[in-house]
């Protein structure tokens, strides 16, 4: 009887042991889901940085395409196609974009890259996992002196804006040298350029204009590409003072 008891009781103390062993095994798997998941994100960063080491390297400023560049003091405005954005689209968009930057500021000296396709981390997500929070996208992206980054994604971006934690916008360019900008939102693609222009003068420390015809306006929730037919005489003066203080 004594017996049948004690191996009652080792069996008993096996399938708790067992059952330990399991759960272990779970989390365990649970924590190298999340290993992975980083190691991940840390290594597309790594390709990214390196791919654009190289690209810088390669295409130097004796390969890339040159406006008006005859000295070192001119600046690179460097495209980067996020998220499904082609190469096709984007040089669509950067060739729009100059031709609107040149005929209103034909005294200024840049000369352009496009990089090559990219894939954005999750790290850039938004906490609801539902979109890129545009902060985190600009904070992502490389940043370099006399170098201008424009970011351009298919994906919904957002901040928590206007009481809104998750308030979607057309772009945020909270710095000095990069911006990013979003078409997710943009029916006709091929306007696209008006919004990367509208970032780009905000990364040249020009604010929103009060003038409803001018690229500078503050769309306040609604696109307003039908209006956005100019670059006002005042927000061409300003840009003229704030370039000269970044010179």
């Amino acid at each position: 009887m004594k017996n049948q008891t004690a191996h009652g009781e080792l069996i008993k103390a096996d399938m708790m042991h067992l059952k330990m062993a399991q759960a272990l095994n779970k989390q365990w798997k649970r924590q190298l889901h999340y290993v992975e998941l980083i190691l991940n994100d840390i290594m597309m960063l790594l390709m990214n940085k390196i791919l654009l080491f190289f690209l810088i390297i390669l295409t130097g400023c004796g390969k890339a395409e040159i406006t008006d560049f005859s000295d070192t003091a001119c600046e690179t405005i460097v495209f980067i196609p996020y998220d499904g954005v082609t190469n096709e689209e984007i040089a669509s968009y950067k060739d729009s974009f100059k031709k609107l930057l040149d005929s209103n500021f034909p005294d200024n000296k840049y000369q352009f890259i496009i990089e090559a396709p990219q894939i954005l981390p999750s790290t850039c997500l938004n906490d609801f996992k539902t979109r890129l929070r545009a902060d985190r996208v600009v904070d992502y992206m490389p940043l370099k002196p006399h170098y201008i980054f424009i970011g351009v994604t298919k994906s919904d971006i957002s901040l928590p804006l206007h009481g809104s934690k998750d308030y979607g916008i057309l772009g945020l360019a909270p710095h000095r040298g990069k911006c990013i900008v979003s078409t997710y939102r943009i029916r006709n693609k091929q306007l696209t350029y008006k919004i990367i222009m509208h970032e780009f003068l905000h990364t040249r420390g020009l604010r929103h204009c009060p003038n409803e015809n001018c690229i500078m306006q503050d769309a306040k929730g609604h696109i307003k590409f039908d209006k956005m037919k100019v670059i006002c005489d005042s927000c061409k003066e300003h840009y003229k003072r704030k370039k000269s203080k970044l010179e």
